[in-house]
């Protein structure tokens, strides 16, 4: 494989999503925003027409 290397995977990537970071989606409730309308507007454009 070329993309291997002798190093561990935490050697490169220390923030891991069980260490000190949390990710948004792991996160039971979380307050994350939303699109105010996710149909896109050329979309809305084309079903008025």
């Amino acid at each position: 494989d070329g993309h291997r290397t002798g190093r561990k995977c935490w050697e490169c990537h220390r923030e891991v999503p069980h260490g000190r970071v949390n990710s948004l989606s792991s996160v039971p409730d979380a307050r994350v925003p939303h699109p105010s309308n996710p149909v896109p507007e050329w979309l809305r454009n084309y079903l008025k027409n």
